[in-house]
């Protein structure tokens, strides 16, 4: 006959299975969902099917910055409504259905919007300056510092040991002699 102890650490075993399982169904659920969600969402490419076509709306909205604000490549905006990436994806789709290549399509974009609607700046007339500062700048402080190190180690070996007086010299030690008694 099993004793009370037995039977409470038995109980006690069936309830931390049964919490476990209830645990790993909940986790089963939860995976569930991201796996409906994920396979529910359409791709940024909505209409086109050829995969010329979706190399070339891939290209050019890897290219561009949605302008709803949240800075993101239009490409992986991932806003359900958001006022600024789908039509722009949509007029991609069109210029692209009818024959445009992406170099005309970021030609259009750049007119409409302007050069913010880059994601990364021209390489020609000003904005050479975002490619070309981070650059100098570090160029700059490399050269800084060396200087500055140079100095420093030129100052350290200018200074000169003062001569002490032999006087001053017998007094400092007959200090030390009594201080350490």
């Amino acid at each position: 006959m099993m004793n009370t102890i037995e039977i409470k650490n038995q109980k006690s075993k069936i309830k931390m299975t049964i919490q476990n399982f209830k645990f790993w169904i909940l986790i089963c659920h939860f995976d569930i969902c991201i796996l409906i969600f994920a396979f529910s969402c359409n791709p940024s490419y909505g209409d086109l099917e050829n995969p010329e076509q979706v190399k070339t709306f891939q290209s050019v909205s890897e290219k561009l910055v949605c302008q709803c604000g949240c800075f993101m490549m239009l490409s992986v905006c991932n806003h359900p409504h958001c006022p600024s990436a789908i039509p722009l994806r949509q007029q991609i789709e069109e210029r692209i259905q009818a024959g445009a290549n992406s170099e005309t399509i970021l030609h259009e974009l750049i007119e409409t919007y302007g050069s913010k609607i880059l994601s990364s700046p021209p390489t020609h007339g000003f904005n050479l300056t975002a490619w070309v500062m981070p650059g100098m700048g570090l160029i700059i402080g490399l050269i800084i510092v060396f200087f500055s190190l140079k100095s420093l180690k030129k100052k350290k070996s200018d200074q000169k040991s003062i001569p002490i007086d032999s006087d001053i010299n017998k007094r400092i030690e007959k200090e030390l002699e009594e201080w350490e008694e």
